[in-house]
């Protein structure tokens, strides 16, 4: 379902809208939808949140942003209610008004997509997407939350994708004040807390599992809830 930050839905996967409402997160009150890479599970909500957000394409409002290989994945119809639509390469830029965006490299066996870097009042949100790990990523330097998508835990690592092992090494690379880590496959559930723990440990960097309802507030300290 993704995750979101100052109502903007990013990686909007599948279930993302049925999520939201079981939240009580009202989804015509987002300012825009972002999608990292053109892979369902990062995407296949896109469009029905955009037509959440302008109130069934009765309301010109938000903003649409994606990677090149996304221009498709909303009808025309839809991006003529949007306020902005950007299809974004590396180290391509956004002003949003409240906030500025950043398109990061990454390595993934979808070749065109992104990360992101939020630059926010109280400070830089980066968020990984899927990738492996490269000398690229020290790009997120500056982050003071770090969203990383760890599918893998230690000794199982598969190309495209971070492992724990990889998390450790970015996360004692970018220095974040809190690392999230989400997007866990299947041999990542059953031992999710140990190899938190394991990152933990490693990095001195405090970490949590990015699940269902948890909720970061960041301002001069950065709090950790649950809704």
């Amino acid at each position: 379902g993704g995750f979101i930050v100052d109502k903007y839905h990013i990686d909007p996967g599948p279930g993302a809208l049925l999520r939201a409402l079981e939240k009580n997160i009202d989804p015509k009150k987002l300012k825009g939808v972002f999608v990292s890479h053109r892979h369902i599970d990062h995407c296949n909500d896109a469009s029905l949140m955009v037509d959440a957000m302008t109130n069934s394409l009765n309301r010109k409002k938000g903003v649409f942003i994606g990677s090149k290989n996304c221009s498709d994945l909303l009808y025309p119809e839809e991006k003529n209610f949007l306020e902005g639509y950007y299809l974004l390469e590396k180290n391509d830029k956004v002003s949003l008004g409240d906030m500025n965006v950043e398109a990061v490299e990454t390595r993934h066996m979808e070749e065109t997509g992104i990360g992101f870097k939020f630059y926010t009042e109280w400070g830089i949100i980066s968020y990984t997407s899927d990738t492996e790990y490269f000398s690229g990523l020290k790009a997120h330097e500056g982050a003071r939350i770090l969203i990383l998508n760890v599918t893998r835990p230690r000794k199982y690592r598969i190309p495209f994708h971070l492992s724990t092992e990889d998390a450790v090494e970015l996360i004692a690379t970018v220095k974040p004040e809190l690392a999230v880590i989400i997007h866990l496959g299947m041999r990542m559930h059953p031992i999710a807390e140990k190899e938190k723990k394991f990152i933990e440990e490693e990095t001195d960097t405090k970490t949590i599992i990015g699940d269902l309802g948890t909720v970061i507030t960041m301002e001069k300290d950065i709090n950790i809830s649950k809704i």
